[in-house]
């Protein structure tokens, strides 16, 4: 895979993917695709080299999965409520729910559809 650097120093790969993995990662993933390419060339005229694409692809794959992971994870992580913001949110909705309970207004707040 072609890398290069955007602004801020981070990897940047195919379709403006930008990596965060740690280097000795990275590195890996690039030298197995720089080997990879010709390897599977020579391989068209050459069985006896399908052993060797096969294991190759097999460690790409590995790496990339991991890679995969680490991305949910940080997904995931992003996601998650810090502590103390769920009770926070439930309070201000309770404040909320009273304020319009105890409204004199004559037009009730809409209800959500369910």
């Amino acid at each position: 895979m072609t890398w290069r650097r955007d602004s801020v120093g981070n990897r940047e790969g195919r379709a403006g993917r930008v990596s965060h993995l740690e280097p000795s990662r990275e590195d890996a993933i690039d030298r197995l695709y720089a080997e990879l390419r010709p390897l599977m060339s020579r391989a068209v005229s050459d069985p006896s080299l399908r052993g060797e694409v096969d294991a190759k692809l097999s460690q790409l794959r590995e790496l990339q999965s991991k890679e995969a992971d680490e991305m949910q994870k940080r997904f995931e992580a992003g996601l998650l409520l810090k502590p103390g913001e769920g009770w926070q949110a439930l309070d201000r909705a309770n404040e909320l729910l009273a304020r319009y309970e105890n409204s004199p207004s004559p037009n009730p707040p809409p209800e959500h559809p369910r």
